[in-house]
């Protein structure tokens, strides 16, 4: 009997400041993507969206990389110019079209505990839900990036208007292979604001 080698491939990815990969998903021809968020400035390359937007500073990125993890096809970031993430990450997708989905949270009961973390007022709107409360900076973000970086797709502020702010707690949101997700949340905290709901529901 012989012995077996398997060869690893490996990399590090990150800056100069605070990076955190909250997502790690492949596409269905064995391309690894990366999301996640930073505090110094994320590698921006061949990402049509990330010069459309009209700055490279956003704290949060994807970033999709050759299988044998050698370079980027493309890396870019999202969000406001601000100098610390607007968003906590929750739910991560790629899809058979090669969109990328991601899915946070930001201000509220974070920027009230002294995390340094920002909120989710500015992010920018493409297609956004109908008929929910106004955006307050502290509510739930939902963002579809078109396949290799070409524009924003979709983005969205979901919540409710006031009091503490929507939250969750890591590893309790999904998206299915269809782009639904399943959010669980944490919203009603301390009164002052009604979650929006449907008609009917439980």
């Amino acid at each position: 009997a012989g012995s077996w080698i398997i060869p690893m491939d490996n990399t590090y990815q990150g800056t100069a400041g605070i990076d955190l990969i909250y997502g790690i998903k492949f596409d269905r021809m064995g391309f690894p993507y990366i999301m996640g968020t930073t505090t110094g400035n994320w590698t921006v390359v061949n990402a049509a969206f990330s010069n459309v937007f009209g700055g490279n500073n956003a704290k949060q990125f994807i970033s999709k990389l050759q299988p044998d993890l050698s370079a980027y096809v493309y890396s870019t970031v999202f969000g406001t110019n601000s100098t610390v993430p607007n968003i906590s990450p929750i739910a991560f997708l790629v899809d058979r079209c090669e969109n990328v989905y991601v899915s946070g949270w930001g201000g509220g009961i974070n920027v009230q505990q002294q995390y340094t973390t920002g909120n989710t007022s500015g992010l920018p709107q493409v297609n956004p839900i109908a008929g929910i409360p106004a955006a307050d900076g502290k509510d739930f973000y939902f963002f579809v990036l078109e396949k290799n970086a070409n524009s924003q797709l979709f983005g969205s502020h979901f919540g409710q208007n006031g009091a503490l702010g929507d939250h969750v707690d890591g590893g309790t949101s999904r998206f299915d292979d269809n782009g639904v997700i399943y959010q669980a949340i944490c919203a009603n905290c301390t009164g002052g604001a009604v979650f929006p709901t449907t008609p009917g529901s439980w």
